[in-house]
């Protein structure tokens, strides 16, 4: 014997009222704030995260600001400080102020030879072939000389250049006095060019009266070449250079 099973039919305005009548809980209070921290904590970081971006920009151009003023220092300091030493006549740079009737009134002592030796050097960024013609120079104070530095341009490029000097020993700078020179004058030389460059000098016949020079008879004659930055004008440069030349 079956059974049946007779199922009512399903009165949907009475699960409508029931539904409205039935209390569903609320969301938790603690899971709201804490989905609107999160909302907070994702629009600071959009705020912050752009505030850093921007700073962390800002500083990258400062640096780089910094390399290039560093870059231009390097270049320039050389050739000021060089200037600077010989208009003060330190630290083994050369005499530039000779006069023609000074050179006239020299007299040469012959009983007093001295070997005068020629150095050359170039900065790395230099792409020259620099060296003097002579390796030394048999000389006597009071004697006017002259000697040769050669330069040539390897490059297929045109490049310009300006050199600085000293004198080894320091003490003896400053009888070691110059006449004509290509020193601090900027030398542009043309792709494959190569050049000789004269330097005409004397040694003060008072160098055997220094009793920090007493039996020196040696002296070294060092030049160094640096590539010219292109477009760099220094105005002090020419107040410098015009004490110098005074």
């Amino acid at each position: 014997m079956f059974s049946l099973l007779i199922r009512k039919p399903v009165n949907f305005a009475n699960v409508s009222s029931l539904l409205r009548s039935r209390k569903f809980p609320q969301p938790s209070p603690c899971f709201c704030n804490l989905f609107n921290s999160r909302l907070r904590s994702n629009n600071a970081n959009d705020i912050f995260g752009g505030y850093r971006h921007d700073r962390a920009k800002t500083m990258f151009n400062y640096m780089l600001s910094g390399v290039f003023f560093i870059a231009g220092c390097g270049f320039a300091a050389v050739p000021m400080y060089n200037a600077f030493c010989s208009s003060v006549n330190y630290s083994g740079t050369l005499t530039i102020d000779i006069s023609r009737e000074r050179t006239r009134q020299l007299k040469k002592l012959e009983d007093y030879e001295m070997l005068i030796v020629f150095s050359a050097d170039k900065s790395s960024l230099l792409r020259w072939n620099f060296k003097p013609l002579q390796r030394d120079i048999k000389v006597y104070p009071g004697e006017t000389v002259l000697a040769f530095y050669s330069a040539e341009n390897s490059t297929d490029q045109p490049i310009s250049g300006v050199s600085t000097y000293n004198v080894i020993p320091y003490e003896a700078a400053k009888y070691f006095n110059k006449i004509q020179c290509f020193c601090f004058d900027e030398q542009r030389l043309n792709p494959h060019e190569k050049v000789d460059m004269p330097v005409f000098f004397f040694i003060d016949p008072d160098i055997v009266n220094d009793p920090y020079l007493f039996n020196v008879k040696t002296i070294t004659l060092s030049y160094t070449f640096f590539e010219a930055i292109e477009g760099l004008d220094l105005p002090f440069m020419s107040t410098i250079m015009e004490s110098v030349d005074k």
